[in-house]
């Protein structure tokens, strides 16, 4: 069933009821803006006005050649919106903080519920390039790792597209199963 907070509420076969809250994690308000609503891409490519201030600081409007993985040039001069990429770790930190606020807002939650969880939608594109064995080195940093371990969520599941193609990552599990494994190094050495 949809609901207000959080956003679904699901019914387990065993009658159990628990809730779902869903975000999408974009570059900046900007790119979230160019993305849903409907011609603000085409707008500014036609010479339109920026819908926000922060937009006109963020994005402009120009010419760019199209490359091919070779530098050469498959289209010249072709009008385009242009602004820089997140880092990895800037990405991280947006997610960080975004489910610091997830769970802030979700702390209380009804109590017929069992639990709530969250689910991230990651619209930066930022890990497209990035194998699947190396994400949780480049991006679980330390903001993102405290903001998983306060969070009132069972489960943080992360969709995203990786290099492979893959795309749902549970973050919570990862980060628990990575802590024990740390854990359990530790000890081997020790001995």
């Amino acid at each position: 069933m949809p609901s207000e907070r959080p956003d679904f509420i699901l019914r387990h076969r065993c009658g159990n009821r628990f809730g779902v809250e869903i975000a999408e994690l974009y570059h900046s308000q900007t790119t979230a803006r160019l993305e849903r609503i409907p011609d603000y891409s085409a707008e500014l490519l036609s010479g339109g006005r920026f819908r926000h201030k922060d937009d006109a600081a963020q994005i402009k409007v120009g010419k760019v050649d199209i490359l091919t993985e070779h530098n050469e040039v498959v289209c010249s001069q072709v009008e385009a919106i242009i602004h820089d990429a997140p880092s990895l770790a800037a990405c991280a930190q947006s997610l960080a903080a975004m489910i610091r606020v997830k769970s802030e807002k979700l702390a209380s939650r009804p109590a017929f519920l069992s639990h709530i969880n969250l689910i991230v939608h990651d619209r930066t594109n930022v890990l497209s390039a990035t194998p699947p064995e190396q994400f949780f080195r480049l991006y679980f940093q330390p903001e993102l790792r405290a903001s998983l371990a306060a969070a009132a969520f069972p489960e943080v599941l992360f969709l995203t597209k990786m290099k492979d193609g893959t795309g749902f990552i549970p973050l919570k599990t990862l980060l628990l199963m990575r802590s024990e494994e740390r854990r359990v190094g530790k000890e081997c050495r020790s001995r």
